[in-house]
């Protein structure tokens, strides 16, 4: 979880400057037992897409950073094909949403 090591985006070519920013606002677990997971506006794609953010609010800020995208386009059968899209593997770094 968290910021991806510059080593590998070197490898690829980039920086962290070439990630675009998502930001995440926090929610809350519907049971106790359940995770607190960030919804995301994503950068790419027109959905919505939802990432853990651990077990309590006081550690949801150790998961902000580099994901990946979990974009997908084609549902067939009631069952969605994850790597159709031409935006999986793509990724963005959460930052904390501006309440507004």
């Amino acid at each position: 979880m968290g910021t991806a090591p510059a080593d590998i985006l070197e490898a690829h070519g980039m920086s962290h400057d070439d990630i675009p920013e998502a930001p995440a606002r926090l929610v809350s677990p519907g049971r106790a037992t359940d995770p607190w997971t960030f919804r995301v506006a994503c950068p790419y794609c027109p959905r919505i897409h939802i990432h853990g953010a651990g077990h309590s609010a006081a550690d949801a800020h150790t998961y902000y950073g580099h994901r990946y995208a979990h974009c997908t386009d084609i549902v067939r059968q009631g069952r969605t094909t994850f790597d159709a899209s031409p935006f999986r593997g793509r990724s963005y770094r959460l930052v904390p949403a501006v309440a507004g």
